[in-house]
C-alpha cells in the first residue's frame, strides 16, 4: 500500500485538485500487487458488474500487468505508478467506488476522468462517469452524469474529459464505464484485438465547486504595503476547520507569499464556500537618477520629489531642493519607509578649469637656468590629462626648455592648451650680499664686500651705503670694493646702515640694469 501523502502529491499534480470526495484516486494504493489477469486489488474499488473483471496495472508487476509495456499496449501513468483498464466495447467492464461524503443537493461538482485509448485494441465512445445513491439496479442503458460522446484515437497521450454537474442530493456511488450497448456505440476497429475497445484509466474525480454562501465569512483582513525586506509574508484565515483553496492552488490554512500581488480564498464547508480576496503591494525603492556630472555656467538647482521620503544633502541642506554655485561633488541620502538610498552628483561650474590662469602658462613660458618649473593642475576639475610626450600626470616639475601641449579633458570641456617653456639666466642668484660684519681688527669679518656667482660676467655697479639720518657714508663703483665701517676716516660705531646699489649687466642677450637695497648692521 502506498502512503496516503503520495497519493495525494500525486494527486494535485495531475491537475485535479482538493475537495475530490474520490477516495484513491488515482488508484495508487493496493491491498496486494497484482499478479494475473483481472486481479483488481486496488483499494476503494471494486468490479460492481458480472461478468466484466477490471485489470489493475501497476510497476511492481514486472509482466502483463507492468507499467508501461502490458498485455493492453504501451503507456506510462501521467500521475504516479498505477492505473486500470476496461473494455468499453465488444465486452463491458466498470469500475465503482464509494464517495468520501454524499453530495449535497444543489451543489456544483466537477466530473473529471483521465484516460486514454490501449493501443492494442480498437476505438469507441461513451466513456461516461454515473453518480448513484448506492449501487444503481442496472448498469447498461444507465444516462451518467459525463459522458465522452466523440472517439478519441490517439494513443500516445492521457485524455481528460470534465463537465460540471448540479447535484440532486445524496449520491453516494461513483461508476465509470461505457453505460451504452454496443448498438448505441461508435467504434473503430484496430490494433491485435480489433473486435474491442479497451480505455486505460488514470485518475477519478468528483470535486465539490461549491455554492457561495454569505452565512462563511472568510477574512483575509485589510490589503498589506510591503517593503521588500518583509518578505516572505505568511496569509491565513480567520476560519479553522474549513478546507481552503489559494489562488496559488494550495489548500492549507495559510500560505507563505515572497511577492506582491493579488491573492484570494475559497474556505468551504461541507459544499458551501466564501470567498475573501487581499492585495499585496511592495513599496519599490526609489530611484533618485541624479546625473553623473552636470555643468553649469553659474547655478544649478535640483528639485526631488518631496513625496518620496526625507531628503539630507551632503553640504548640510535638509530638503528635497538643492542650489548649488560652487563646483563640488554633491550627494544627497534619502531617508524612506523602507530604508535609505543615496545617488550623488559632479557639479562642474563654467568649464572646471579656475585656476589655470595662476599658472601663467603664456605662448612664452620662462623659468630661470638650472631650476625646475612646478605645474600642478591637481586642482582642475578634470576626468584626464594627456601632455605630448605621453604623461598623464596633473603634477609634474618641468625642466627642459621646449614646447608643451596639455590636452584636459572632462564632462564639460575638451581643450588643449600650448605654450613655449624658455630658460633664462636669473640675476637674483648671482649677487650675493652679506647682511653683519665686525670691523674689529680680529681677521674674521672685519670689512663689508660683496660677491658673485662664477658664471656671471664682471659687472659695472653703483653702491651706496647711507647711515640712519640719510647721509652718504660710503659710495663705490669698484664691483671688488672692500668697506672697513669707516666715514671721513673715523672708524663708525655699531649700528644699522641702508645700502643700495646699481648694476648693469648683460642677461639673456642683452643689457639689464638690474638695483636692490637693504640693510647692514655693524657689530664692534
Amino acid at each position: 500500500m502506498r502512503p496516503a501523502l503520495f497519493i495525494l502529491l500525486v494527486f494535485y499534480v495531475s491537475g485535479i485538485y482538493a475537495q475530490n470526495l474520490v477516495s484513491n484516486a488515482n488508484f495508487e494504493e493496493y491491498e496486494s500487487c497484482p499478479i494475473a489477469i483481472s486481479d483488481f486489488t486496488t483499494i476503494n474499488w471494486i468490479s460492481p458488474f458480472w461478468p466484466g473483471t477490471p485489470d489493475y496495472y501497476n510497476v511492481c508487476n514486472d509482466s502483463e500487468l507492468d507499467i508501461p509495456v502490458n498485455q493492453a499496449g504501451n503507456q506510462a501513468s501521467s500521475t504516479g505508478d498505477a492505473y486500470v483498464g476496461i473494455y468499453t466495447y465488444g465486452t463491458r467492464e466498470f469500475i465503482q467506488g464509494v464517495l468520501t461524503t454524499p453530495t449535497i443537493a444543489g451543489a456544483t461538482y466537477e466530473l473529471t476522468i483521465i484516460y486514454s485509448p490501449a493501443d492494442n485494441f480498437g476505438h469507441s465512445d461513451g466513456l461516461g462517469m454515473l453518480l448513484s445513491a448506492g449501487p444503481p439496479p442496472s448498469y447498461m442503458g444507465q444516462m451518467p452524469q459525463m459522458q465522452k460522446n466523440v472517439i478519441v484515437e490517439s494513443q500516445s497521450a492521457w485524455h481528460t474529459l470534465t463537465v460540471e454537474y448540479l447535484s440532486t442530493g445524496g449520491e453516494t456511488h461513483v461508476t465509470v464505464g461505457n453505460f451504452n450497448n454496443d448498438a448505441n456505440s461508435d467504434f473503430i476497429p484496430d490494433g491485435m484485438y480489433r473486435d474491442n475497445a479497451y480505455y486505460y484509466i488514470d485518475s477519478i474525480a468528483v470535486k465539490c465547486i461549491g455554492t457561495p454562501s454569505t452565512d462563511i465569512a472568510v477574512d483575509l483582513g485589510e490589503d498589506i504595503v510591503l517593503c521588500n525586506s518583509d518578505y516572505p509574508i505568511t496569509l491565513g484565515t480567520n476560519l479553522s476547520n474549513v478546507y481552503n483553496e489559494w489562488s496559488t492552488g494550495e489548500t492549507g490554512n495559510s500560505i507563505e507569499i515572497d511577492n506582491p500581488g493579488t491573492y484570494y480564498v475559497k474556505s468551504f464547508i461541507d459544499c458551501r464556500y466564501g470567498t475573501d480576496t487581499i492585495i499585496i503591494r511592495t513599496i519599490e525603492e526609489p530611484e533618485l537618477s541624479l546625473d553623473e556630472t552636470v555643468c553649469a555656467e553659474a547655478i544649478h538647482k535640483v528639485q526631488l520629489n518631496t513625496e518620496l521620503g526625507d531628503y539630507t544633502w551632503s553640504n548640510g541642506i535638509v530638503g528635497s531642493e538643492l542650489i548649488a554655485t560652487e563646483s563640488d561633488l554633491y550627494s544627497v541620502t534619502l531617508t524612506y519607509a523602507c530604508g535609505v538610498v543615496e545617488d550623488s552628483f559632479n557639479l562642474i561650474i563654467g568649464d572646471g578649469l579656475d585656476g589655470l590662469e595662476d599658472l601663467d602658462l603664456n605662448d612664452n613660458t620662462v623659468f630661470c637656468e638650472g631650476a625646475l618649473l612646478p605645474i600642478d593642475l591637481s586642482n582642475l576639475l578634470l576626468d584626464s590629462i594627456l601632455w605630448n610626450d605621453g604623461s598623464v600626470s596633473a603634477e609634474r616639475l618641468l625642466g627642459e626648455p621646449g614646447s608643451y601641449s596639455i590636452k584636459m579633458t572632462n564632462a564639460c570641456v575638451d581643450t588643449i592648451i600650448s605654450f613655449e617653456l624658455m630658460e633664462e639666466f636669473c640675476p637674483q642668484e648671482t649677487v650675493y650680499i652679506p647682511n653683519v660684519f665686525s670691523p674689529n681688527n680680529d681677521g674674521v669679518n672685519d670689512y663689508f664686500s660683496i660677491g658673485y656667482a662664477e658664471d656671471w660676467p664682471p659687472p659695472s655697479i653703483k653702491f651706496s651705503i647711507y647711515d640712519r639720518w640719510g647721509e652718504l657714508v660710503f659710495y663705490s663703483e669698484d664691483p671688488n670694493f672692500q668697506w672697513f665701517g669707516d666715514f671721513k676716516g673715523q672708524s663708525l660705531g655699531p649700528d644699522v646702515f641702508v645700502f643700495y646699489y646699481e648694476l648693469e649687466v648683460e642677461l639673456n642677450g642683452k643689457m639689464e640694469l638690474l638695483n636692490d637695497s637693504g640693510d647692514i648692521t655693524i657689530l664692534r
